[in-house]
């Protein structure tokens, strides 16, 4: 699968964060947080959803990482340790 945002990436939501919060020049906790929240929940309406955050009725996918918070998991790129999508486990 290609990145919906773009031909160079890899779906990873997650590296797509990165690349815009590293062009964007963010540098803060706030800064590098609205990177990743422009990535996933505030990208509904581009990927066809009214929804697309951890709310009740929302699709099940869900990305698990080892990190303290969301700048830790955007900076230090951690392995994801469970990908969920629509509720089933990709390998």
């Amino acid at each position: 699968m290609r990145d919906l945002w773009g031909p160079y990436g890899d779906g990873d939501m997650l590296r797509l964060a990165t690349r815009l919060a590293q062009l964007s020049g963010a540098r803060r906790d706030e800064e590098l947080t609205a990177a990743v929240r422009i990535a996933t929940s505030e990208a509904a309406g581009f990927v066809g959803r009214a929804s697309h955050d951890l709310v009740s009725g929302s699709a099940a996918d869900i990305v698990l990482l080892d990190a303290e918070n969301v700048p830790e998991a955007l900076v230090a790129a951690p392995k994801r340790e469970l990908v969920l999508v629509g509720g089933r486990e990709l390998a």
